[in-house]
């Protein structure tokens, strides 16, 4: 705060001033004893209206000192003080400007720690993401896997009952990937399933669930489908997969086929998790026992047939 004594030096300067000015304008129009007296006036004047100025000057630091502090309890800390006081009350700014300085470096601090804590919960954010995502996804392919999907199924389960919301499992496998992993390599066998995987994702909807269930063995859930739109969903899917190329080694590219089985799930067909999996397998199979390369819908039709004709 100002001392008594820079104080008084103000107070002086002003009078100076003051009397400088009363020197010049009355000398030639007054005797010495009228200049006298009205100096003496105008300095009674000057001390006693000179602290009214000095406090309304503190007045409006100290106010934006309490804004500054205001907006650093509403989280913005990148505004600072000036460290330079008005120029009327230079000679008192001394201890104003320490007081700045160190309300500025405060906010600094605050500002440091708090950059330094939101990237930490960004960095916490992130390792429960990764952690979450080791729960759920295939390690290899980035999907989502088995134990997700049968979660998920189970949820579309439940929203069919309670809503009345239809949906189709659908299962499929890679044609003959045992002759690619045997004639081509392991390398190879993993880049046709790398593939394959984000080329499902590209061709299914964006509230489709896509899961990689076993080795060369992948599974799609098709929320809000019945069976004419899961087919057409399913067929550009596998149009898709056939028209599809992986880059070999000699220059040449590998083309593969996928044999798909898949059952549409509505109200009158009521059905638990493990029997949907188990239609959509005989589906499947129906396909691989026919040549392959097919696509299957299941209806208990013919699962009475098969059981019917072994």
């Amino acid at each position: 705060m100002v001392t008594t004594r820079n104080r008084m030096r103000f107070y002086a300067a002003i009078s100076v001033t003051t009397a400088h000015g009363l020197l010049y304008g009355l000398l030639p129009k007054v005797n010495v004893d009228h200049m006298v007296i009205s100096l003496s006036v105008h300095l009674v004047v000057v001390f006693a209206l000179s602290p009214f100025f000095t406090n309304w000057l503190f007045t409006r630091h100290i106010k934006r000192i309490q804004t500054f502090v205001e907006e650093l309890k509403n989280g913005d800390f990148t505004k600072r003080l000036p460290v330079t006081a008005d120029s009327l009350i230079e000679m008192d700014s001394s201890e104003l400007n320490q007081l700045h300085q160190s309300l500025n470096w405060m906010a600094r601090q605050i500002d440091i720690r708090e950059q330094t804590i939101r990237a930490q919960l960004e960095d916490t954010k992130q390792r429960e993401q990764d952690l979450q995502n080791m729960v759920i996804r295939d390690s290899m392919t980035k999907l989502f896997n088995r134990k997700y999907f049968r979660e998920k199924v189970s949820l579309a389960l439940s929203q069919l009952e309670h809503h009345d919301c239809p949906f189709a499992l659908a299962i499929l496998d890679i044609d003959f990937f045992k002759k690619i992993n045997d004639g081509y390599g392991h390398l190879t066998g993993d880049a046709v399933i790398l593939k394959l995987a984000r080329l499902l994702e590209q061709h299914v909807r964006g509230e489709d669930i896509v899961a990689r269930i076993g080795g060369e063995e992948f599974a799609v859930l098709l929320t809000h489908a019945d069976q004419t739109s899961a087919e057409k969903i399913l067929t550009r899917l596998q149009a898709g997969i056939r028209a599809m190329e992986i880059p070999l080694e000699d220059g040449l590219c590998l083309q593969i086929t996928v044999s798909i089985g898949f059952v549409a799930v509505h109200a009158t067909l009521p059905t638990n998790q493990d029997e949907l999996f188990h239609q959509a397998d005989m589906a499947l199979y129906h396909v691989k026992q026919n040549g392959r390369n097919g696509l299957k819908h299941w209806s208990s039709d013919e699962a009475a047939m098969a059981l019917n004709n072994p």
